[in-house]
């Protein structure tokens, strides 16, 4: 790849990052708000949660959650390990790597948040 493209590459990963940054703030925000403040005169228990996570719209919603934090992590990771300028080898190995650990925990995670009925 030359140096043009791998600069627009780098610019793209950047701007994702951006935007999946505010997309998360709005999501934590609505997040913690539907879980701190919208529970009524309810105090927060396992039942609560269980009735929430068993609505599908909510399900949507943590898995938007979690997709949106694990590429934020996992890019920020990726724009770790190149700014140490590490050899183009290590660097595709340790980006096959993150996808992983990234594909491991949505699935773990899916599976998590799919398994309240």
């Amino acid at each position: 790849m030359n140096k043009i493209k791998a600069s627009r590459a780098q610019g793209i990963f950047w701007g994702v990052q951006l935007l999946s940054g505010i997309f998360l703030l709005i999501v934590l925000g609505v997040h913690f708000w539907a879980l701190h403040f919208n529970t009524g005169n309810q105090a927060l228990s396992y039942q609560l949660i269980l009735s929430r996570l068993s609505s599908p719209a909510w399900k949507v919603f943590d898995t938007v959650f979690l997709a949106l934090v694990l590429y934020h992590a996992l890019n920020g990771v990726r724009a770790i390990i190149l700014d140490f300028n590490v050899s183009k080898a290590m660097r595709g190995l340790l980006f096959w790597l993150c996808v992983m650990v990234a594909i491991a925990c949505f699935i773990f995670g899916l599976n998590t948040i799919n398994s309240v009925m």
